[in-house]
């Protein structure tokens, strides 16, 4: 190799070299921008607040509690002093189950046909009383009707309203009558229980050759709904020589309001237990909460991982650019040596 070349290739040697050392300051730079990310990441985890599991001893205490004449159960959650100089004078928090009763209806189950019978054997669909008779696959079954009545009569049982209304518009039930259902035993015993139908039910269905059909009568019966609700009024509490409540009096508005059928002075129960409202809430809270710290920390955790997989494959080129850089000096010192060797020889030769 000549002078000329030599040194043509000594400076292309060192513009590689200064390359890639540019590339390892840049890959450099990169990893420490993720590190410096990767940081931050941690530092987001350690500062993040740990939902804790609430102790259900936590949501103890004193629970003053009164039945209706139903039986429903009343609680007071809260009590607070609104007048200073009288401390039995206070504001209530009552949780109690407000009721409602709605009509609902069931399908017992299929019936190839059915009759109604009277006494005397003879089918009438408009007769006060008597004997349905249902068969489905030749197997009969029997109920005890009772014809209802939509006013106050006492010539039959009273259509509760709410099943009048919730099926005043239905066309199928216009004209004919209501029963009172009670299904018969084998010795002819009518169950306690019982359901209302209309007697457009107990119309044999057929198909369109006029062949009997099986199908599903609709029943009806009345069922009470019961919803959480709580309220706060204004009482006087009684106590005892104990510091301890042992009645509460309201007034008739107040007790109306939650449903009560007048106000006056009532009995309390005590005891000293969980507020598992409040203890149930709390563990709402805390499922909620713990859901959203997993989800974080689950992204942090993914946004880490990304972060460590970049940093190998930056860490990878870095590799490769100083295996390059070392190639390149091992180059240039054989270069240096041509170079060495070129300028001794000429000055030699001019010596």
């Amino acid at each position: 190799m000549g002078m000329a070349a030599s040194q043509a290739r000594f400076l292309t040697l060192t513009a590689r070299k200064s390359n890639t050392e540019y590339q390892g300051q840049q890959v450099n730079q990169q990893r420490t921008a993720l590190a410096n990310e990767s940081a931050n990441i941690y530092n987001k985890l350690a500062n993040m607040e740990v939902p804790t599991v609430p102790s259900k001893t936590s949501y103890n205490s004193s629970i003053y509690s009164f039945k209706d004449v139903n039986g429903e159960k009343y609680s007071i959650t809260n009590i607070a002093n609104i007048n200073p100089n009288n401390k039995n004078e206070v504001l209530v928090k009552i949780k109690y189950n407000t009721l409602a009763n709605n009509a609902a209806h069931y399908n017992i189950g299929s019936i190839d046909s059915c009759s109604l019978k009277k006494a005397d054997g003879t089918i009438n669909t408009d007769a006060s009383s008597g004997t349905l008779i249902t068969t489905y696959n030749s197997i009969e079954t029997k109920y005890q009707l009772t014809k209802c009545v939509t006013g106050e009569g006492v010539d039959g049982k009273k259509l509760p309203s709410e099943i009048a209304t919730a099926t005043k518009d239905k066309p199928q039930y216009d004209g004919g009558a209501w029963y009172f259902v009670q299904q018969l035993d084998d010795e002819g015993k009518a169950s306690s229980a019982g359901l209302y139908i209309h007697s457009n039910e107990l119309e044999t269905k057929k198909d369109a050759n006029g062949d009997a059909v099986s199908y599903n009568p609709q029943y009806y019966t009345v069922e009470t709904n019961s919803t959480p609700a709580s309220k706060e009024i204004r009482a006087t509490m009684v106590q005892n020589n104990n510091q301890r409540y042992t009645s509460v009096k309201l007034n008739d508005e107040d007790a109306k309001s939650i449903g009560l059928k007048e106000g006056g002075e009532i009995n309390l129960s005590y005891e000293y237990g969980t507020d598992e409202d409040a203890y149930e809430q709390a563990m709402a809270d805390y499922e909620f909460k713990k859901a959203q710290y997993d989800q974080e920390v689950n992204v942090l955790n993914n946004k880490t991982e990304i972060i460590q997989n970049q940093d190998k494959r930056l860490e990878l080129k870095l590799k490769q650019l100083d295996t390059e850089r070392q190639a390149l000096d091992t180059e240039m010192e054989a270069v240096k040596g041509y170079l060495k060797k070129n300028v001794e020889g000429t000055f030699n030769t001019f010596g």
